[in-house]
């Protein structure tokens, strides 16, 4: 029995992580949009 409530607890924990992950890709991939969109102002206004 212990063995079952560890391995549900384990279960839990990895969707809560799968959760968490999701969550900061989503974050990463809009950090990376800002940059890239200021990247292109920034070169609109001040050419190389």
């Amino acid at each position: 029995k212990n063995k079952e409530q560890r391995l549900k607890e384990a279960e839990k924990r990895l969707e809560a992580l799968s959760q968490e992950n999701d969550q900061l890709k989503r974050i990463v991939a809009e950090k990376e949009l800002e940059l890239a969109i200021l990247r292109e102002l920034r070169d609109l206004i001040n050419p190389r």
